[in-house]
């Protein structure tokens, strides 16, 4: 579980660069190096989270210099998810046995917000409540650069299509975005709650609003296997994480 947990502070690091130019600069790498030193205060406190920190400081250093160089942002990414992954699978290995700061834990789940969260949604258990926030970090953020590349990948007219929303995009910055996002998210949720029929409703709804440009058939195609391939991958992140829950 220490993996996960470990996963899910590199994700919520990422956020605030998600929905902004994915530019690298000293501040995002110094704010993204703060945030993960912040998760690390729930690890249990010895030399090996002191070396796991320094690991992800020159990391985050690094993939700041290949910004730089590497003007492909979902290369960038991929790049810096298998750097860090294979940094933490390392540091959560056997070999140095990290573990949970559970006195600090303990005093956070006595907190008043964290009761309130697990009185609404029933995750009162906090290895169950690490699982639930990677799968959502995971739809929100990773999902998205895969479902990208698997599109481009099939060779759907994907250029074109950019090509065409360009002008659009600059108008709604981050509107397409957080349209996948929050279908995947409604789907998580609705999967882990046991309301399969009401996902055809999400489905719907994105449908309706891009009726007009669903006229062309080649963006119809575009938008109907991304629209698959994203419900997919929600459907199994939730599948997969109900099933530890």
């Amino acid at each position: 579980m220490i993996l996960i947990y470990l996963l899910s502070v590199f994700f919520i690091s990422r956020l605030f660069t998600y929905f902004s130019s994915f530019a690298e600069n000293k501040n995002k790498a110094v704010k993204k190096t703060l945030i993960q030193a912040l998760g690390l205060m729930l690890v249990e406190y010895s030399w090996k989270v002191i070396l796991l920190f320094i690991c992800l400081m020159l990391l985050n250093y690094l993939f700041y210099l290949l910004s730089k160089k590497i003007k492909n942002s979902d290369s960038l990414r991929i790049r810096e998810s298998i750097g860090i992954l294979i940094a933490l699978l390392f540091f959560s290995s056997p070999l140095f046995d990290l573990d949970f700061n559970y006195r600090f834990i303990y005093w956070l789940q006595s907190s008043y917000p964290f009761v309130i969260i697990s009185e609404l949604f029933s995750y009162p258990d906090w290895n169950k409540s690490c699982l639930f926030l990677f799968g959502l970090l995971f739809l929100m953020l990773e999902s998205s650069v895969i479902i990208k590349v698997i599109l481009k990948k099939l060779n759907l007219g994907i250029n074109e299509i950019d090509a065409q929303k360009e002008s659009d995009d600059q108008k709604l910055s981050g509107a397409g975005k957080l349209i996948g996002i929050l279908e995947r998210i409604f789907i998580y949720i609705l999967i882990l709650l046991g309301q399969y029929s009401a996902i055809g409703l999400i489905i719907a709804a994105k449908s309706f609003a891009r009726f007009k440009a669903l006229d062309k058939r080649y963006f119809a195609e575009y938008v109907l296997i991304g629209t698959l391939i994203s419900a997919l991958f929600a459907f199994l992140t939730a599948l997969l994480v109900a099933d530890k829950l």
